[in-house]
């Protein structure tokens, strides 16, 4: 390849370098802002309790909570985590929420379930 020939390819590979980075630049930027899917954290709900009794999030991420109560109507409403849902024995529900603030929440049963009621709670935390 003699000097000329290398000059008449040189504007071509400029343009083609310029062309690949800004591709990358696009994939780069869209990968960066698009919000991780929601996680799905699963809770049974029975007489007096929530399994897991503890649950730890991530301030900002989108979650799931998947309820299915063994026994009975329950409930869980927060305020501070923007969520209330009701699930009955044999139909599990979802209630999908961001939490925002890093925190620890108490969720107790709002639905008076019996004796136990009142012991009926859900720590979640987030950081």
């Amino acid at each position: 390849m003699n000097a000329r020939t290398a000059r008449s390819y040189a504007p071509r590979s400029i343009t083609l370098m310029m062309t690949v980075a800004v591709i990358a630049l696009g994939l780069l930027a869209t990968a960066a802002t698009t919000a991780a899917p929601p996680s799905t954290v699963n809770i049974v709900v029975s007489e007096w309790r929530f399994t897991p009794a503890r649950i730890i999030l991530v301030a900002g991420q989108t979650t799931t909570f998947r309820l299915t109560s063994e026994v009975g109507v329950h409930g869980i409403k927060s305020d501070d985590l923007g969520m209330a849902q009701t699930t009955i024995t044999g139909s599990p529900v979802n209630v999908t929420f961001t939490p925002r603030r890093p925190g620890t929440y108490r969720l107790e049963c709002s639905i008076f379930c019996g004796g136990g009621h009142t012991g009926m709670v859900l720590t979640v935390v987030v950081r």
